[in-house]
């Protein structure tokens, strides 16, 4: 398990349940593809934009305990892996907490 303080390209890499899991990933993997994203004490949240219009909720705590509420029986998803990409590129996340409805609050 690594935590999201010290993760790495290498480390997202290693979680990806297949080569078109990241690929799909790395596309996901810019803010404009995503309504919010927020970082809450330890964990990193967002609400992802899927293709068809649908909003996706995905919660990272650790590379242990990742959660999306996609249909994907992939896991981790492109969704969790793109959020774990955003945090490797130094991507920016607003402080705050996961807001109220989020699925994983």
């Amino acid at each position: 398990m690594a935590s999201l303080d010290s993760l790495t390209l290498a480390h997202v890499q290693a979680l990806a349940p297949d080569s078109r899991s990241l690929s799909d990933a790395k596309k996901l993997a810019k803010p404009s593809a995503w309504r919010r994203l927020g970082r809450d004490g330890g964990a990193v949240w967002g609400v992802a934009l899927g293709s068809k219009g649908d909003a996706y909720a995905v919660l990272a705590r650790s590379t242990d305990d990742i959660h999306c509420s996609c249909p994907s029986r992939k896991r981790p998803c492109k969704h969790a892996l793109a959020l774990l990409l955003l945090i490797t590129n130094g991507s920016s996340f607003v402080e705050e907490a996961l807001p109220a409805g989020h699925r994983y609050s």
